[in-house]
C-alpha cells in the first residue's frame, strides 16, 4: 500500500471530513503525521494525496487544503505545529509498517 493511501486512511478516521483540516487540531495532527513520515525518509507526492483524499471522499477544496499541506511538509514549509504530540509515538511505527 503506498504511503499516501495509508497517511489519508489515518487522517481520514481522525478528523472531521466534512470540516477538513479547518480544525486545528485536526491540521496539527495532519501535519504532524506528514512531518514526521517525510522526517522517516518517505517521500510523499502532494497530487496522490488529493486524489487519495477524493476517494475518501474528502471535497475537494478540503482535498487541495490537504494536497497543499503536503507540499509544504516536502518543501520544508510545515506550518507551525499548533497542538503537539497528536499521535502517540508508536504510531509512527504502526503506520510506517502498513507501507
Amino acid at each position: 500500500m503506498g504511503i499516501e493511501k495509508v497517511l489519508v486512511d489515518q487522517i481520514t478516521s481522525r478528523i472531521n471530513v466534512a470540516e477538513g483540516l479547518l480544525v486545528g487540531l485536526d491540521e496539527s495532527a495532519a501535519v504532524e503525521l506528514l512531518v514526521e513520515m517525510f522526517a522517516r525518509g518517505h517521500w510523499i507526492n502532494s497530487e496522490t494525496m488529493f486524489s487519495e483524499a477524493i476517494k475518501y471522499e474528502w471535497a475537494r477544496k478540503h482535498a487541495r487544503q490537504l494536497a497543499d499541506l503536503t507540499q509544504k511538509v516536502v518543501l520544508g514549509q510545515s506550518p507551525h505545529i499548533t497542538h503537539k504530540n497528536c499521535w502517540r509515538r508508536h504510531f509512527f511505527d504502526i503506520v510506517e509498517a502498513q507501507v
